[in-house]
């Protein structure tokens, strides 16, 4: 049984890295990021995106990005509702962090989570996912991962 090829859009791989829309589409633009047009959206396997990541360039604005969440949200010291920045340090092999980031992932894509800003990095055995937003879903997010 074949496994079916997972593909992303603009939007998914956006809220994935942090960035814009309008960053991805200067990465398509410059051609740092491969893609192919389905039914009038951009798709993107799993290769092209991980071609991305190997450029310099991106790696240091990826760092750069999640670094401005947890310093972002240090200096807004008045926030207008209840709000929290978690960092989860990831220490297995190499696979379970990875399916720890996939979780979370794809639980912020395939749910209403609003409010949340994410951020994730994989180095061997060991991995970082960063949530800052809006408390109460910041919360069930990280529940429904430790629970799993």
């Amino acid at each position: 049984m074949a496994t079916e090829k997972k593909f992303y859009t603009i939007a998914e791989l956006a809220k994935a890295m942090g960035f814009t829309d309008r960053t991805i589409r200067n990465y398509i633009r410059s051609g740092k990021l491969k893609g192919e047009m389905v039914d009038g959206e951009w798709r993107f396997s799993e290769e092209a995106i991980s071609d991305l990541f190997e450029q310099k360039e991106v790696i240091a604005k990826i760092r750069q990005k999640r670094h401005t969440i947890v310093y972002d949200y240090i200096a807004n010291s008045r926030k207008k509702k209840n709000e929290v920045c978690i960092i989860i340090d990831l220490c297995d092999d190499s696979d379970t962090v990875k399916q720890s980031c996939d979780f979370i992932l794809d639980e912020m894509n395939s749910h209403a989570y609003k409010d949340i800003t994410y951020a994730a990095e994989v180095w061997g055995k060991h991995g970082r996912i960063i949530l800052s937003g809006d408390a109460e879903n910041v919360m069930k997010l990280v529940n429904k991962y430790y629970s799993r």
